[in-house]
């Protein structure tokens, strides 16, 4: 017997209504005519979108043919919508139990669903377990894309036993050609077993292409000490990115590892994406002197022809200055006795004959003969040597000889 007590409805009150109003009754003969039923539940109006899961619990085999129906007509019946059978055999290894007749095995084979094995007080939990472990395949399937936007997946499908996750790997690509600024649409749907499954599982993407801007060029600037009178040579790190065309060696002139003069020169770096953008960026390497120069002042000796005229001996030295930058540092003299003595600028190598006067007034007069200078001082005399970037170096003092 066929008997509907509740068409297919989502309010769950009217499906405990129709449950509670079940009642049990015996019959002629052992088989049941289930296979009838499975053939009118078939034909029930599902959605277009569902996936039909037909619950079969019995403790007998069904007449076949049943009213006219083969268990065959069932299978290909529910195969036809897509449905899977749940069975739950409640008198399991009797001869009279559901599949005695291995008729319910075909029926869950057939459309892959499950024959489960409970005891009456189980048939709920039964139920309810065999819907989630049965198995799902999720097909993903573009429903419409802009023609600028592409997408793509990992797998053609994925099987995972209900109520889990299906992962997939989704590629979306835009062409090369989008235009700029343009907002590109496209979905796509997860079928579930071969059905539509509803609007949650339709997915929709939005995808906005970028303007193409010019790169973004970096370059920093920098300070070095010069190494020589010709500057110093300076490496410095310039970088450029573009949103479309990720990382870009920018050139730059002067480039990096380049020699550069003492002051400043400026630096300029370009880049070029593939649209033809061009990013700049500027930068100041300076070159600088900060270095003192070194100073020396030398006893030269009494040269040939400049004897000494008193009973106290004159100092002769060679005052010296050295640069790294600087060939031509400038050398001063001033006096320990008398600090407003500033005498010079000399050049390196400048021989002087220094007197001490402690009561006279101090005062520098051309030598002669090897003597480029006679300097004559309250005290002892201090050598600086002072370079073109305004270094100046510790003093170096010539002491005059004492009286004998």
């Amino acid at each position: 017997m066929f008997k509907v007590h509740r068409t297919l409805t989502g309010d769950a009150g009217k499906v405990i209504g129709a449950v509670d109003g079940l009642a049990t009754g015996g019959s002629d003969d052992v088989s049941e005519d289930w296979v009838n039923a499975l053939v009118e539940v078939a034909g029930f109006d599902f959605r277009d979108d569902s996936s039909p899961v037909v619950v079969l619990t019995g403790d007998a085999p069904s007449h076949d043919p049943s009213n006219g129906h083969s268990n065959d007509d069932a299978e290909n019946a529910l195969q036809d919508i897509g449905a899977r059978v749940v069975g739950v055999d409640v008198q399991t290894g009797l001869a009279s139990s559901l599949d005695a007749l291995d008729q319910a095995g075909d029926l869950v084979t057939a459309t892959g669903g499950q024959l489960l094995s409970p005891s009456p007080e189980q048939v709920s939990a039964a139920i309810l377990s065999g819907l989630q472990q049965l198995d799902v395949t999720v097909t993903p399937e573009v429903l419409a894309c802009d023609p600028a936007l592409s997408v793509s997946f990992d797998a053609d499908e994925v099987t995972v036993p209900s109520g889990e996750a299906a992962g997939f790997v989704e590629s979306v690509d835009v062409a090369a050609d989008a235009a700029e600024g343009a907002t590109l649409e496209g979905s796509v749907q997860f079928r579930l077993g071969g059905a539509p499954a509803g609007p949650d599982f339709v997915q929709h993407i939005t995808v906005h292409v970028l303007e193409d801007e010019p790169p973004v060029v970096t370059v920093e600037d920098k300070t070095v000490e010069a190494t020589g009178p010709d500057g110093a040579v300076i490496d410095y790190p310039a970088d450029a990115t573009d949103d479309l065309d990720g990382n870009l060696v920018p050139v730059c002139e002067p480039p990096s590892g380049s020699l550069f003069p003492i002051g400043d020169t400026k630096v300029t770096c370009t880049a070029e994406d593939g649209g033809g953008n061009v990013g700049q960026d500027t930068a100041t390497m300076r070159a600088v002197d900060t270095t003192a120069p070194s100073v020396t002042c030398k006893p030269g000796g009494n040269p040939a022809g400049n004897p000494p005229k008193s009973n106290n001996p004159d100092g002769f030295y060679v005052i010296g200055g050295k640069d790294l930058v600087d060939p031509d540092a400038k050398l001063y003299i001033r006096d320990t006795g008398d600090p407003s003595v500033h005498f010079g600028p000399y050049i390196s190598g400048t021989t002087i004959k220094l007197t001490q006067a402690p009561g006279g007034k101090p005062e520098v007069k051309p030598g002669t003969g090897e003597v480029d200078y006679k300097v004559r001082l309250r005290g002892d005399a201090q050598i600086v040597a002072v370079d073109a970037s305004d270094n100046a170096s510790t003093a170096a003092t010539c002491y005059v000889p004492p009286k004998p």
